[in-house]
This record gives C-alpha cells, structure tokens and sequence, in this order.
C-alpha cells in the first residue's frame, strides 16, 4: 500500500497559477502535478533523494468550536 502525507506548501502566485494550469490542462490533480515535478526534479539531479531538507515547522492551528 502506498502511504501518502499531507502537507501545506506556500507557492509564489506565478507558479501556483502555471501549475494549476497545467493540472487543468492535462486533466491531473495540482497535488499530481507538484508530484510529478518532485520526481522529475530528483531525476534530473537538481535535489538528491538522499540530501536533507530543513524544513520549518509551524503548529496546527486549532479547530476552532463547531467545525467537527
């Protein structure tokens, strides 16, 4: 079984507007999209899938009463 994360990522407006684009073009999920880019990324070297990212960690926020 495949494991999938869900994550929240911040985009420049620029690119979020051509990936989305390009996910309603081809008929793809962006999720798929940002994917897809990820695995072509890695493939062509610019990231190695062995090198460490830092990251920056920021608390949930808290669900605010009635939304469940």
């Amino acid at each position: 079984m495949i494991e999938c994360m869900r994550i929240t990522i911040r985009l420049d407006d620029e690119l979020h507007a051509a990936a989305k684009a390009l996910a309603v073009q081809s008929g793809l999920t962006l999720g798929s999209v940002i994917e897809d880019a990820l695995h072509e990324s890695f493939a062509r070297g610019k990231l190695s899938a062995g090198t460490r990212v830092q990251l920056p960690l920021v608390p949930a926020r808290p669900e605010t009463p009635g939304s469940g």
